[in-house]
Order: C-alpha cells, then structure tokens, then sequence
C-alpha cells in the first residue's frame, strides 16, 4: 500500500527477479531467474501470464502501448501484448506438438499466447531499449566494433522505422522531450533526434563521455557524466535554429 506500506499481496517467481519491474494499465512486468517475463494483476497478485524468453534477457523492461519488451544477447528484443494470457495445459500440449513438428508429423504449431514479435538487431552486438513512447521502442545497439546505433520500432510490429549510426557506443538511456529524443554517447556527445524520421537536429559536445539519458530541469539539462561531472547545459541554446 502506497499510503501506509502495508503489504496487499506477495507473488513468487522462479529465483529471484533479474531486472526491473515495469508497470501500465494495472498490469506488473517482471523478469525471473529461470528467463521468463511473467505478467502479474496489479491490484492482486495473481499471474496472467508467463512466457519463456528464447535467449538470455539483459536490460529493463519498457512498455509502449499495449506491448512489453525486453532485450537480450545479439541484441534480440521479445515483445508481448500485455493483456496476455496463459491457456490451461497449453505449455504440455505446445511441448508436444513441437516435437511432432520437428519430425515432421504435425503442422508447426502457433505462436503461444501473448507473442507479439521478436527481433534481432545485431550478431554479437549488446542491445538495450533507451526508452519508449506511445508508438515506439526506442534500442540502442553497441555493436562489436565499437560503434553504436538507435532504432525505433514499432510497438505494434517491431518494424525498424529508422536507425542511426555512430562512431561511439550509445548510453544505454534516452529521454523523450515531446518530438525529440535526446541520448548521448561514450564519446561525449548529447545528441537530438527527430523520433518521427531519425534525423538529427543537433548535438552538444560534453566534457566527458555521457553515461545516462540527461534529466531536465526548468531550462537546463542535466547530464551525468563518467568523469564524475553533473553537467547542466541551458536547453534553449541547442534548439534548432537556436
């Protein structure tokens, strides 16, 4: 209970919860230690649904809309509806029915309940969601060269709608300020997209590698960086045309 701390309900995953919890719409996300993201009610405890990840999970989890989504190794990105839910025996059946398939002797099976896309943005790459909108995921990539990238995708499809490179790794946070979204990079760098196209509408040279998405205050920006530096930069002076 928000107002006195009192416990309302207590709901047991497999091991213990690996990232952060992500709540919309009276729906809690979580991911437990044996590699599932598991749906939970809000208001009292009882599970909706529970899904196997296909690959080893990192990062936290966003929401975009009706969708939840985690990343993991090669930069792979799971996405489920949130008002998913389990079907009874339906995880024995599947089990079953995918050997079958895989021998041949039935039909491949459908998607389990909940699925909504899965993509993989990099082979050996690290990828993690920056942050999200009503319309977008927003991922960031750092691929093994060094470099890095931003995607947005479709919450509905998880189509790529843009990608933009860089030189740097990418901060594995981002900040949607109305049509921009701001995110930053290992090499100094605080940079403004356009979240409909991509396009950059400016960028601030820092005095050391960014570390987070910038927090804003009133006019300023504030900036973590990895020297050890809160950096605050007036946000009017890095507006198009300003």
């Amino acid at each position: 209970d928000a107002a006195s701390g009192a416990q309302r309900w207590r709901h047991h995953l497999a091991g213990r919860i690996v990232q952060p919890l992500a709540h919309a719409d009276g729906v809690v996300a979580a991911i437990g230690a044996d590699h599932s993201l598991y749906l939970i009610n809000a208001w009292n405890g009882k599970r909706r649904l529970s899904f196997p990840l296909w690959f080893n999970p990192s990062g936290e989890l966003a929401i975009s809309g009706e969708t939840v989504a985690i990343t993991g190794d090669s930069a792979n990105v799971q996405a489920l509806n949130m008002y998913g839910r389990d079907i009874p025996i339906e995880k024995t059946v599947r089990f079953w029915w995918t050997r079958l398939w895989l021998y041949g002797s039935a039909p491949r099976p459908p998607l389990p309940p909940g699925y909504a896309w899965q993509v993989r943005a990099a082979a050996g790459g690290v990828g993690h969601l920056m942050a999200s909108d009503d319309r977008r995921f927003y991922l960031g990539v750092d691929d093994p060269r060094q470099t890095g990238r931003i995607l947005a995708l479709d919450n509905a499809t998880g189509e790529a709608l843009w990608e933009v490179s860089f030189p740097s790794p990418v901060t594995s946070s981002a900040t949607v300020l109305g049509s921009v979204l701001v995110a930053g990079t290992t090499d100094g760098k605080l940079i403004g997209l356009e979240i409909e196209s991509g396009k950059r509408l400016w960028d601030v040279e820092m005095t050391g590698p960014v570390l987070a998405a910038p927090t804003f205050a009133g006019n300023l920006m504030l900036t973590p960086l990895g020297t050890g530096v809160l950096q605050a930069t007036e946000f009017e002076a890095v507006q198009p045309g300003g």
